[in-house]
């Protein structure tokens, strides 16, 4: 076998190079179906696309897209990576690997903070630096439970339409959303507009009695007696909430039961509604996994009142090895390089740094985890300066 080589699938070249790889890897074949591939080309507009080239033939792959996504209250350049894969004569040979290496130089290179992605094996991807989420809720319960909110009086109205009528004010909304919520990733807004913009649902959107937008909803319905399914409910308080479930309620002799398919992690269903019976199902998707791509990066997220030095080791993306001073100033993250002989709090790995930032995990399962040795009163300031959060990305790639 020749040797092989990474470079840039140029955009003419996707649809030829990219798409039957990713359609062999991740969709049902035969037949190789690439149409879908080709009505989705907007995704890779300004994408950073490499492939594993064995001559002219591309062998394997994997990309960043071009995202953006808070994290702790400030909106970072993100890569979304996907497209990893190989053909099956060449796995196992550490290709993948190479991609992945080869990618977060690129991300770096080109300003990306963080990364994050949807693992085929959360094991791999830990071994490359990224730390695990949480499962995204999937809750449902019978429309009928909701039959005490028709008559209630709300202050404020819901409007319905097309998805793509509503979609422009809708958007507007949900990027005011991704600045106060945490982990939360979008497209770049051609991309946005395309995916989700042109969606077949319908569209309701909650106004208070001043006629504020407070709260939007898409969803379709399966069919009468089916499901009444919402792929996300965004809120800006209470009154926006029993506005749309009100409105869901109304559907009571139309649909048998609501499916909400992503909740934000610290939603509590149960506690909407009396004899509301809620019924969970945390595994509708696999759980994103996060990383730290550079370290300096990380300037100006929301901290608490501390200040720690760490010595940081990554070893796949040089650059964030070194020993930095995180503290706080007005709220924000500092970070200040020092001397690699300065005495230091704790030595973390960037699978540590990356758990610390996304606040996904107990520090004191750190050194079982083999990310870091952390005093008590290491991880007493680190908490104080990095509260445990819960990330969530929202967005599927």
């Amino acid at each position: 076998m020749s040797e092989t080589i990474i470079k840039q699938i140029p955009h003419d070249d996707l649809v030829e190079q990219l798409a039957p790889l990713t359609r062999y890897a991740f969709y049902p074949s035969p037949p190789v179906d690439t149409s879908d591939f080709e009505k989705n080309l907007v995704l890779f507009d300004d994408c950073t696309v490499l492939g594993m080239y064995d001559g002219e033939r591309v062998v394997g792959s994997a990309y960043a897209l071009h995202m953006t996504q808070n994290v702790r209250g400030k909106l970072l350049s993100m890569g979304g990576v996907a497209g990893v894969t190989s053909m099956p004569t060449y796995r196992r040979r550490g290709h993948v690997k190479r991609l992945l290496v080869e990618l977060f130089s690129q991300m770096n290179a080109q300003g990306m903070a963080v990364s994050t992605l949807y693992p085929f094996r959360e094991s791999f991807y830990e071994r490359l630096g990224y730390t695990t989420f949480l499962h995204r809720r999937r809750v449902s319960c019978n429309v009928s439970d909701l039959r005490s909110l028709i008559t209630h009086e709300f202050p404020g109205t819901v409007t319905f339409g097309h998805q793509s009528d509503g979609w422009e004010e809708q958007y507007a909304f949900m990027r005011e959303h991704q600045i106060r919520v945490h982990g939360m990733g979008f497209f770049a807004d051609e991309a946005m507009n395309h995916l989700y913009g042109k969606k077949e649902w319908w569209f309701a959107h909650a106004y208070d009695e001043n006629g504020i937008l407070v709260g939007v909803m898409p969803y379709r319905i399966t069919g009468f007696q089916g499901t009444f399914e919402v792929p996300y409910l965004y809120t800006q308080n209470s009154l926006a909430r029993y506005l749309l479930l009100q409105y869901i309620a109304r559907h009571i002799d139309q649909v048998t039961k609501l499916d909400i398919l992503r909740l934000l992690p610290d939603e509590r269903p149960e506690t909407w509604l009396s004899d509301l019976n809620f019924k969970a199902e945390p595994d509708i998707w696999i759980t994103p996994m996060g990383r730290v791509i550079n370290v300096r990066g990380l300037a100006g997220i929301s901290v608490d009142d501390d200040a720690v030095t760490l010595a940081i080791s990554d070893k796949f993306c040089e650059w964030n090895n070194g020993v930095f001073t995180f503290s706080s100033e007005d709220g924000k993250l500092v970070i200040t390089e020092k001397d690699v002989n300065t005495d230091v709090d704790a030595h973390l790995s960037i699978n540590g740094l990356s758990a610390l930032i996304f606040g996904t995990h107990d520090l004191h399962d750190f050194r079982w985890r083999e990310w870091g040795q952390l005093s008590d009163a290491t991880i007493k300031r680190l908490q104080m300066l990095f509260p445990m959060q819960a990330p969530y990305l929202f967005t599927s790639f």
